[in-house]
């Protein structure tokens, strides 16, 4: 539109627009510790103080991403706080004491980064933060921008880092995927504590044509043996399947690697599936590792207890595939032995029937399947009074294009 002198006036959804044109344009030069400082120049006039919050790595705290130090601004508790209520709910918040105030979800696709802080000049119109909307759209290129930039740098790792990883674990998060994925009817989510001293576990996951595959793995011990043992594994069995293998294949690589690696000194439990997200049938091996449970839209709970072989590398071995037929909205979760093995200050077992009940609780309760994740290995650590004594790994994923629609903002 125009103003009386005849110049053309930017609405305020087209002034967020503009931004998000300039933060494209300025991105491709910005090292990762100064996106702080481009933030406030492509946002000033829209924005008092537009703020970055990155989840630490145990999704305890969302800590302020400030470009001048480490740990040198604030920090929400995701538990308790308006910005951790954005975080687990994946959906802006208005601060009822300071209307100009609203925390924005920070998501690259349904990974979940952390929030945004975002306090107006003036009042944006509400839609200008709901879904679709201009600010929601410019988190959304900015969550797409942190992860691009997350390999470029240090400053993002420490900021979402609460104290120093060891080497092993350094190791094995370089190799595993984002923790949260999606498409069209399919949504995983992964979730692995101790978050600074993993070592023995991984995931992996993929999608090509309608086929998704899923490995979880857990390598025996808890040393930088074990560390490079599940990398091994996880590595032949990624390179196995981008060769066109199948699921027996797979595993066989993966012995054959350990074995000329280790000899017999080590060995790895896994479990390998495939789905096809077209008819939800289900193909899997598992090598020594506990059972998938299938959590049923109907209330139903099923063990995948076919496909069994031996760990890979304790004898050669092979299997054939189970089978089973997944029903729109079933959630299949799996798990490490840390997640249930793990002992209360009694010396009772955490069980696979409290983690099951756990799992259901949430999905009554409505959770999205990332903060179902979360929020399963966070009972797994209060059950145990603090980080597991070994490695907890847990994925879940469901088959329905509802939980997709529920994980985005």
């Amino acid at each position: 539109m125009l103003d009386p002198a005849g110049l053309t006036v930017l609405s305020r959804s087209e002034q967020w627009y503009e931004a998000i044109l300039d933060l494209l344009r300025e991105a491709n030069l910005t090292s990762p510790d100064e996106l702080p400082q481009l933030l406030r120049a492509v946002t000033a006039g829209l924005a008092r103080d537009f703020t970055i919050y990155l989840v630490d790595y145990e999704q305890y705290h969302l800590r302020e991403l400030t470009g001048t130090g480490i740990h040198d601004g604030d920090s929400q508790p995701v538990e308790g706080s308006l910005a951790g209520l954005t975080f687990q709910n994946g959906q802006p918040q208005t601060d009822p004491e300071q209307p100009a105030v609203t925390w924005i979800p920070l998501m690259d696709s349904a990974e979940r980064l952390g929030v945004l802080r975002v306090a107006t000049e003036v009042s944006d119109p509400d839609e200008a933060f709901h879904h679709g909307g201009p600010v929601v759209q410019f988190a959304n290129l900015l969550g797409h921008l942190i992860a691009a930039k997350l390999p470029y740098g240090d400053r993002l790792h420490q900021t979402r880092s609460s104290r120093p990883m060891t080497v092993k674990s350094v190791l094995l998060r370089q190799l595993l995927p984002p923790s949260t994925f999606t498409a069209d009817r399919w949504i995983l989510s992964a979730s692995m504590r101790p978050a600074y001293a993993i070592g023995g576990d991984a995931y992996d996951y993929a999608l090509d044509d309608d086929i998704a595959y899923v490995g979880v793995f857990d390598a025996v011990g808890h040393g930088l043996e074990a560390g490079l043992a599940v990398a091994v594994a996880l590595s032949a069995t990624r390179a196995a399947r981008r060769n066109g293998a199948s699921l027996t294949e797979m595993a066989h690589d993966a012995e054959a690697e350990l074995t000329a690696q280790f000899g017999t000194t080590t060995y790895v439990t896994a479990v390998m599936l495939r789905m096809d997200l077209t008819s939800g049938q289900v193909t899997y091996v598992n090598a020594g590792h506990p059972p998938v449970v299938v959590l049923g839209a109907d209330g139903g709970t099923t063990l995948l207890s076919g496909g069994r072989r031996l760990p890979l590398a304790m004898a050669p071995d092979t299997a054939w595939p189970g089978e089973h037929q997944l029903q729109d909205g079933d959630r299949l979760l799996f798990y490490t032995d840390g997640a249930v093995d793990v002992r209360d200050a009694d010396g009772q077992f955490y069980t696979v029937e409290r983690l099951i009940a756990s799992a259901r609780a949430l999905a009554a309760d409505g959770q999205t399947v990332p903060e179902t994740a979360r929020r399963l290995n966070q009972g797994v650590v209060d059950f145990h009074g603090g980080p597991p004594d070994d490695d907890s790994t847990i994925v879940v994923c469901e088959w329905s294009a509802r939980a997709v629609e529920d994980a985005l903002p």
